[in-house]
């Protein structure tokens, strides 16, 4: 948990460039329900992108319940 996690979000830049490279092969050749289901990985591995980045050591280590705010009474 407390270490970095560079390689994990390589590999995830390098599966956002796959799929930016799929999505233009599948748009040129017509196949628009193929590139439909691409946006759909590409959206998935974008939210997985963001909640890594958002893990320790860039964070505390609450870093979901100290987000939350109690509310005013």
């Amino acid at each position: 948990m407390h270490k970095p996690k560079s390689l994990l979000l390589s590999g995830l830049a390098l599966a956002f460039f796959t799929f930016a490279c799929l999505s233009f092969g599948q748009t040129t050749t017509g196949n628009l329900g193929g590139t439909a289901s691409l946006y759909t990985y590409f959206g998935s591995t974008a939210i997985i992108f963001l909640l890594v980045f958002l893990l320790p050591p860039k964070s505390p280590r609450n870093w979901l319940s100290g987000r939350i705010r109690p509310a005013p009474e």
